[in-house]
């Protein structure tokens, strides 16, 4: 197999003759690559009013309307739905009115009753003044000479806690007397004798007489 490779080559480099190897130019090619621009500056350069002008010749007057047609459309809906809610609020508020309404009435009957009621009584308070007086000529008697022992005992009483105020103040003098403060004890001393009952006098004068002679 070998030999039958060896005996090929000759006719593989007849096949590559001179002008197939001239088309794989190393130099032709980095030729071409130089002559193309490198630089933005030698880019062909754009004319875009020419661009705006045919974009422009594309719309005809019809598609210009329509699309003028389709920008008006959403603000008649919002007109048309703006309309439809003004309706609504108002439908919604006149069932507030008739709730508020239905519910202040039974509130009226309520004070109307109280009324009715009130009158009911003022004619009643009439009709008892036309009346003769329930103690117009009544006998008022009622016993007071049963209540006379009573009366004498509350007497007795009275006098009781007079006894007992009196003996209040003889007991004030003896404490003026404690502290040395004798003007005060015989002042004190004085009013028991002078207005206090009998069981307190003598022993007011009693302590009174002692002050005076020391």
């Amino acid at each position: 197999p070998d030999l039958e490779i060896e005996d090929d080559l000759p006719e593989l480099n007849a096949d590559f003759d001179e002008e197939t190897l001239s088309e794989f130019n190393d130099e032709d090619d980095l030729e071409t690559l130089l002559s193309e621009p490198q630089t933005e500056s030698e880019l062909p350069e754009v004319n875009e009013a020419e661009i705006e002008k045919e974009f422009m010749a594309d719309f005809t007057q019809a598609d210009f309307d329509a699309l003028l047609s389709e920008l008006d459309g959403p603000s008649d809906f919002e007109a048309e739905n703006a309309e439809n809610f003004e309706v609504d609020f108002d439908s919604l508020l006149q069932d507030e009115l008739v709730a508020g309404e239905a519910q202040a009435l039974p509130t009226d009957a309520e004070g109307t009753e109280d009324y009715l009621e009130i009158e009911d009584l003022l004619e009643q308070s009439d009709d008892l003044d036309g009346d003769v007086e329930p103690y117009v000529g009544a006998n008022m008697d009622v016993g007071l000479g049963d209540f006379e022992e009573l009366l004498a005992g509350e007497n007795t009483t009275d006098v009781d806690l007079e006894d007992e105020g009196f003996a209040a103040k003889l007991d004030l003098a003896k404490a003026y007397i404690e502290i040395q403060d004798y003007d005060s004890a015989i002042s004190t001393l004085n009013d028991v004798i002078e207005n206090g009952p009998d069981s307190v006098q003598a022993e007011a004068e009693l302590l009174k007489s002692g002050l005076t002679e020391s």
